[in-house]
């Protein structure tokens, strides 16, 4: 009988042990999702979102959520950020709770959490905070709720992205960069120190602060006027995935003065940027196509990048143009060239 319960202790310990082990990994990947999805831009039009990563685990919840309380009371840094994440975006949904295990997390060095705090103090930025906890309407503090009060404070902003940064985290850089790029106007040094973490964050291989940087050097802000570094900075972001810089170098090469311009170049930037949904790009390029700028006239692909966009008057003045110079054969072939665009966009 002794030895049957000792077999039971000893299984039901290492269960919970296995238990304590699968959270501790599940929560180091959810935290590591916060920060990933703390930036992201959409394809299509460039814009930021946020969306923050699964905070549940389904069908383990019923003995994953009581674990993280207590290894967030225990002062794991992994679990207190998860926590705080959890109160952040909900259900339910409670800023006392998150803002306690944000700076709980904080105050041990944890990266994610100083970045999530960080996000929260900076001015200029709503990093997705919860929408119906209303911010005033400048953005500059968010109103009281649950007895919390967290006012936008640039400097608690640059403190915690800057020991986020320390910890190794390079979007700390890109935000501390767009941090200081959206108060120029107040300080003309804030440009100068920008432009040096877009640079130290695109070092270490952030793809948006290399398109940052570029975008500076090409009109010579914060930065010499250099189109090579422009065109190296652009290139690089554009390599490492960012659809905006890859229509940003697109448009420089085509549209830049003859030394500098590139057609074929140009326009398989482009390409890569419409295909990969930047409506932006589709658009220039149905442009291209109908112009002949550094490549054959082709009003088949013109009509099927302009289809492929498909609102707003240009688009509807361009596509009339178009059908005034093509054959109903043309149009049809066109049509269907953009149906095969739309569907190779939307299924990569």
């Amino acid at each position: 009988m002794r030895r049957a319960i000792a077999i039971t202790a000893g299984i039901a310990g290492l269960a919970v042990v296995l238990a304590t082990a699968a959270t501790y990994q599940r929560l180091g990947y959810t935290a590591q999702r916060l920060v990933d999805t703390a930036y992201q831009v959409d394809s299509r039009t460039g814009s930021t979102y946020y969306t923050p990563p699964d905070l549940y685990w389904p069908p383990f919840e019923p003995v994953y959520r009581p674990l993280i309380h207590v290894l967030a009371n225990a002062g794991v840094a992994r679990a207190q950020t998860v926590m705080g994440a959890r109160a952040q975006y909900g259900p339910p949904k409670n800023m006392a709770v998150m803002i306690r295990q944000y700076e709980a997390g904080a105050a041990q060095g944890y990266g994610p959490a100083l970045l999530l705090l960080a996000q929260l103090h900076a001015p200029y930025q709503t990093n997705g905070l919860m929408d119906e906890w209303a911010y005033t309407r400048d953005y500059s503090e968010v109103i009281e709720r649950d007895g919390v009060r967290i006012e936008k404070n640039d400097e608690r902003a640059y403190q915690f992205f800057e020991q986020a940064w320390d910890t190794g985290i390079t979007l700390a850089g890109l935000r501390l960069g767009n941090l200081y790029l959206a108060q120029v106007r107040m300080a003309d040094d804030k440009i100068n120190k920008a432009a040096q973490w877009f640079e130290r964050a695109a070092r270490q291989g952030n793809a948006r602060a290399a398109a940052e940087l570029g975008g500076l050097y090409e009109i010579g802000y914060g930065v010499p006027e250099n189109k090579s570094e422009s065109r190296k900075w652009l290139t690089r972001a554009a390599e490492g995935g960012d659809t905006e810089a890859a229509y940003e170098l697109g448009t420089s090469m085509v549209n830049s003065k003859p030394v500098w311009r590139d057609y074929d170049e140009g326009a398989r930037w482009l390409e890569k940027a419409a295909n990969d949904g930047y409506s932006t790009a589709q658009t220039s390029l149905a442009w291209l196509y109908l112009k002949g700028t550094g490549m054959p006239r082709d009003y088949i692909r013109s009509y099927a990048w302009a289809n492929v966009v498909a609102t707003g008057a240009t688009q509807s003045g361009l596509r009339d143009e178009l059908e005034s110079r093509m054959t109903s054969e043309q149009i049809t072939r066109a049509q269907d060239l953009s149906r095969e665009l739309t569907e190779r966009i939307a299924n990569p």
